[in-house]
């Protein structure tokens, strides 16, 4: 099962808060997965490890899913949120004093947007830009 594979209005909701943030949205992935409505550019499938370690060292935000692009926004120090599934533990892979902040998702495996919203206004609150 692709439990990273959730796309559709829950992710088109909280790219549309970011954006009235005043953030630009890239959207990246290895895969070939939907493109999610609103973002500003589309990077699906279009960049090689170096260019995806340029675009995120340049970055101001991560949002997404638990993963490599996680993983190196993590070790790159830029602030972000990381959506967990109910397999693996944010404690190990996103200890205390890291710049990513974990949600979890439910026993159903879904996520609320609002609880991502919450949790990168929370970052937010915390780091100038």
């Amino acid at each position: 099962a692709n439990y990273r594979g959730y796309w559709g209005e829950e992710w088109e909701t909280i790219v549309k808060f970011v954006k009235q943030s005043n953030f630009k949205v890239v959207q990246v992935s290895s895969k070939n997965i939907p493109k999610i409505h609103g973002i500003d550019l589309n990077m699906i499938q279009s960049t090689n490890i170096r260019q995806l370690l340029s675009l995120i060292s340049c970055s101001q935000l991560y949002i997404g899913m638990d993963g490599g692009v996680m993983h190196a926004a993590q070790a790159l120090r830029i602030p972000g949120v990381a959506v967990f599934n109910k397999l693996h533990r944010a404690e190990f892979l996103c200890p205390v004093g890291t710049t990513i902040k974990a949600v979890h998702r439910g026993i159903d495996d879904n996520f609320e947007p609002e609880e991502i919203i919450n949790t990168i206004q929370n970052v937010l609150r915390q780091r100038i830009f």
